[in-house]
């Protein structure tokens, strides 16, 4: 309802006190010409950082990636029909912004790989999480270690390097 879970994102990561499951998706719809704007939810499970395929910003489009509730898992709505889809992390990890990377000559809005970069508590160490965008409830199909925590990340995107 407001920006005020933002300034409690780094203490809710590090256990401090922070409350961030108030946010719900939703579509926002614009009309210049009429001076409006229509906000409607498309889930009612909690969500923060939705990224979509490069590109689409501003159209419809069929995948949008999310991390769920208080961080704990990484999500896939479709907001044409609002299924859901989710990876729930185990309960001492939280994941940061999912960050969708399209496959060259991708046709599919999840023919791609999803990147989160992830926590864990008990070691204090980061990880950084790969998914098959298609299967995302199968968990990571790759996993790159830190040994050391690495501060949380907002709002990348990739490049391909063309």
């Amino acid at each position: 309802p407001n920006f005020d879970s933002f300034y409690t994102v780094g203490g809710t990561l590090h256990g401090g006190p922070g409350d961030i499951t108030q946010g719900r998706y939703h579509r926002a719809r614009l009309s210049p010409s009429a001076r409006t704007l229509r906000s409607e939810p498309l889930s009612d499970r909690a969500c923060e950082f939705p990224t979509i395929v490069r590109g689409s910003e501003g159209r419809e489009h069929g995948a949008t990636y999310l991390a769920l509730g208080d961080l704990g898992a990484v999500g896939k709505l479709d907001p044409r029909t609002g299924a859901l889809v989710a990876h729930e992390l185990p309960a001492s990890q939280r994941t940061t912004e999912p960050l969708f990377v399209q496959r060259p000559g991708a046709t599919a809005p999840d023919d791609g790989h999803v990147l989160a970069l992830q926590h864990d508590e008990p070691t204090g160490r980061a990880v950084r999480a790969i998914y098959d965008a298609a299967r995302l409830p199968d968990g990571p199909v790759a996993r790159a270690w830190f040994d050391h925590f690495v501060p949380i990340t907002f709002h990348g995107t990739w490049r391909d390097g063309r």
